[in-house]
């Protein structure tokens, strides 16, 4: 089959956060299975690269087009969304070799176009929203404004929407839309490289700590992530356990001076480290690896892919019951009201006894590799394209 990606980040621009992974492995992964794959993306990033743009790639397998961006030529960037200006003639000039279009995250300018276009020519297209279809948090007017005008047309048409969980599943039927053509296709973990060792204390020596509770937060700074409560826990935890570090990961999304003052108003410049965000998977696992608890504070979450590679590491998590994968969590770590006083309490709880903690982390582990590895999610991915390749085939088979 031959299957068109469209994502606006895609490897190595991991600036995205978890969306461009996925997009990543699941697009590598059919590749693999012998599917052929092209891959349109743009070539935003804050650092600057050297990516080729406007041309074919050959990557693990596939095709792909870094478009490149107007945006960058503005004094301010940020406030305008990417603009890759060739991708409309490209897509144009070749839609009709595909089978399928798989979207990702769909309130972008490339997905705007392409779901528009496969109407027009009647290519079937498959949208993953990545938690990102109900308006919420941030953006709000503008994701209105958007659905307004293309979006939500845009998700009713869709031949396959894929949920991450049953929570997203539900938020997508709330929204008016067909319950039948909604699959649940959760976010994985690649298998191999839980075969990757990681030096003990790696991470700990970079940031000059030894055998101190170690608490990681790894995420962008932005409120709905709820970094500012981790602050107000982490004021209780440290009066129980003065030797206590939190290591606060992540690149900043509006939300770092303001998490920043936070530590300085409780006088906590002594125990918590900014070391900024981290993109190499290396570096990332060796902080997983040398923390005692990971924990994910979030005022809203569909699927963290953290809390799997924490897992992936063996080591336990805390998240709130606002996100989606909160089921999931018991019995490898822990799930607490939105309240720094409940956090507190499941930080100390998980620090004073290391027994548990490796139990929790353990039991992480086990999951994620019995329910998570990319290799199972890949499987059910295929199984619904290669459905409704057939059903198409029967349909078009109907007319005559």
């Amino acid at each position: 089959m031959k299957i068109l990606v469209i994502t606006n980040f895609f490897k190595p621009i991991w600036e995205g956060g978890g969306p461009p992974r996925v997009a990543y492995s699941l697009a590598s992964g059919l590749a693999q299975r012998g599917h052929e794959v092209v891959v349109y993306t743009t070539d935003f990033m804050n650092a600057p690269n050297d990516l080729p743009t406007n041309q074919p790639i050959s990557m693990d397998g596939m095709i792909v087009y870094y478009f490149e961006n107007l945006r960058k030529y503005f004094p301010q960037p940020d406030i305008l969304p990417p603009l890759p200006y060739a991708f409309p003639f490209f897509l144009r000039n070749n839609i009709h070799h595909f089978d399928i279009i798989h979207i990702h995250e769909h309130r972008t300018m490339m997905a705007a176009y392409a779901m528009l276009l496969a109407r027009q020519k009647g290519i079937p297209y498959i949208i993953q929203p990545h938690g990102s279809a109900p308006p919420l948090f941030q953006k709000q007017r503008v994701k209105r404004v958007f659905d307004r005008i293309v979006g939500s047309n845009g998700l009713r048409n869709a031949n396959l929407l894929l949920a991450l969980n049953k929570a997203e599943k539900q938020q997508l039927i709330s929204m008016g839309l067909d319950a039948s053509r909604i699959e649940i296709i959760p976010n994985g973990i690649n298998p191999n490289d839980m075969l990757i060792k990681y030096g003990p204390g790696t991470f700990r020596h970079e940031l000059g700590l030894k055998d101190e509770p170690l608490i990681l937060y790894l995420a962008r700074f932005h409120r709905i992530k709820g970094p500012d409560l981790l602050v107000k826990a982490f004021s209780q935890v440290i009066r129980e356990i003065p030797r206590a570090q939190l290591v606060m990961v992540g690149p900043d999304d509006g939300y770092l001076n303001r998490v920043k003052q936070m530590v300085v108003d409780f006088g906590l410049e002594k125990y918590v480290h900014f070391p900024g965000p981290i993109y190499d998977d290396m570096n990332k696992y060796s902080a997983f690896s040398d923390a005692d608890v990971y924990v994910l504070p979030s005022r809203y979450e569909t699927f963290p892919v953290s809390v799997l590679e924490a897992w992936k590491m063996g080591t336990p998590t805390i998240v709130t019951d606002r996100c989606g994968l909160q089921d999931e969590i018991n019995g490898c770590g822990s799930v607490v009201s939105f309240d720094e006083t409940a956090l507190s309490s499941a930080i100390i709880d998980i620090l004073m006894n290391p027994k548990k903690a490796a139990l929790l982390g353990e039991r992480g582990r086990e999951k994620v590799i019995n329910k998570y590895a990319w290799p199972i999610i890949i499987d059910q991915l295929e199984k619904n394209i290669m459905i409704y390749a057939m059903a198409l085939l029967q349909k078009s088979t109907d007319r005559f």
